[in-house]
This record gives C-alpha cells, sequence and structure tokens, in this order.
C-alpha cells in the first residue's frame, strides 16, 4: 500500500470517530429530551385531578422551587416551535407531546443504528491500519543490521 492510500486510510478513521463523538452526542441530547417529554406527561395525568386553586410546587431552574396556585385545570400552554405557544387542554397536550416523544425515539432508534455501522467501520478501519503498522514494523526489523 502506498503512503498516500495509507494517509487517506487514517484520514477516514479519524473522520468516523469524530462522526461516532457527534452521534454519541446527539443521542444523549435526544435521550433527555424524550426523558422530558416523558416527565411532562405524567405531570399532566397528575394535574387533571387536581382542582382549580391547588397548592403546587413548581420547578424554576437549577434545583430551586416556587409555591404557586393552580388557576385552571382545563388549559395548559404548549410551545409550538420558533417562540410560538398555544393553548390546549390536558388531553390535547399529552397527545401532542406523546407524538413528539414517539418521533424522539424513533429518531433515536435510527441514529443509535447509524452509531453502530458507524463504530463498525471505526473498528475495521483502526484493525487495517494497526494491522499495515504491524506490518511496515516488521518489514523494518527484518532490515535492521545485526
Amino acid at each position: 500500500m502506498e503512503e498516500k492510500e495509507f494517509q487517506e486510510m487514517v484520514a477516514t478513521l479519524r473522520q468516523e470517530q469524530v462522526q461516532a463523538e457527534a452521534l454519541t452526542q446527539q443521542l444523549t441530547f435526544i435521550q433527555s429530551s424524550v426523558s422530558e417529554h416523558d416527565t411532562a406527561i405524567e405531570a399532566l395525568k397528575h394535574i387533571k385531578d387536581l382542582t382549580s386553586g391547588s397548592e403546587l410546587i413548581v420547578p424554576i431552574g437549577a434545583g430551586t422551587y416556587v409555591y404557586a396556585t393552580l388557576r385552571s385545570v382545563e388549559k395548559v400552554i404548549i410551545e409550538l416551535g420558533s417562540g410560538v405557544s398555544a393553548e390546549k387542554n390536558p388531553d390535547g397536550v399529552v397527545e401532542s407531546l406523546t407524538k413528539r416523544r414517539d418521533e424522539l425515539s424513533e429518531t433515536y432508534k435510527k441514529m443509535s443504528e447509524a452509531l453502530i455501522k458507524t463504530e463498525e467501520n471505526v473498528q475495521k478501519l483502526q484493525n487495517t491500519v494497526q494491522s499495515i503498522v504491524s506490518q511496515a514494523q516488521q518489514g523494518q526489523q527484518g532490515q535492521m543490521p545485526r
């Protein structure tokens, strides 16, 4: 194998490794989003059992919570995208969140499959590169004066 071909193989290996890392990061983000959807769905299911005037503890971020009084159990605000939000009934929001979660889960599945293929390619390329390096080292050792 020529040196140029070997360098191209090593460059391809590096690209595959970078792609695997990016897929792993995206999968982590998607899994976090799926969990967030599950949490919201469960919360909405329980809110439907409450009455107006019920006291809640609401997270505001960084492990901080405030007490709030539930004004309405008939209306929930959901973000639709691009900074646009809408009021819906809790069942409609649960339906929308469930659909989004299912789409995210499907994306997660497809990306996991892509990651597996990428990792397999990385492994094959690493084995090939290691084999070429080992052969080159053995060839150099055979040429050394004794």
